[in-house]
């Protein structure tokens, strides 16, 4: 019987070291393997990859397009602000219904309103600028196309704007 149960007790042993011995060499030959090109493991593209993925996206973005001058209409770049140097004198207003975001960047510039009650709003200081002097680099949006404006009172003020504006 002892001679049996140290037969068995072998085998078992036998049977685990072979078992780990399988497990650790196929782990060890798996880290080893190549990582496949392109997935999270092997990261490097080519360049022609990266053109055709930017030109993907870029196909999928809105295009502007406008003329500037007195009176017109102008877009802003899509997703972006458009540096816009405005001459002294000229009102900025938005040209259409889905309002303006204005940073003012340079100049004197004050706030034109029809109506008290319908301000600007300012962002960076919370509140609603109705008249006077606008802040330099203040985040200003002009809500719809109903008059309110901005008006350079310097010779003139390089704004950021996003969205489609007239110069009056």
């Amino acid at each position: 019987m002892t001679l049996k149960r140290k037969l068995v007790g072998t085998l078992c042993a036998a049977f685990i070291l072979t078992l780990a011995a399988g497990v650790f060499i196929g782990r060890t030959t798996l880290a080893d393997a190549p990582p496949v090109a392109g997935s999270t493991d092997d990261p490097i593209v080519t360049q022609s990859y990266v053109d055709a993925k930017i030109q993907a996206a870029l196909a999928k973005l809105p295009t502007g397009n406008g003329s500037t001058g007195s009176g017109s209409t102008t877009p802003a770049a899509t997703g972006g602000f458009q540096v816009v140097d405005v001459p002294g004198g000229k009102t900025v207003v938005a040209s259409t219904a889905n309002g303006l975001e204005v940073i003012v960047r340079s100049g004197t510039v004050q706030a034109v309103t029809l109506n008290p009650n319908n301000g600007i709003a300012d962002l960076t200081s919370g509140a609603n600028q109705t008249e006077g002097n606008v802040g330099l680099n203040h985040y200003l949006i002009l809500a719809k196309n109903d008059g309110r404006g901005l008006q350079v009172t310097t010779n003139d003020s390089f704004m950021m704007i996003r969205g489609a504006y007239n110069l009056q």
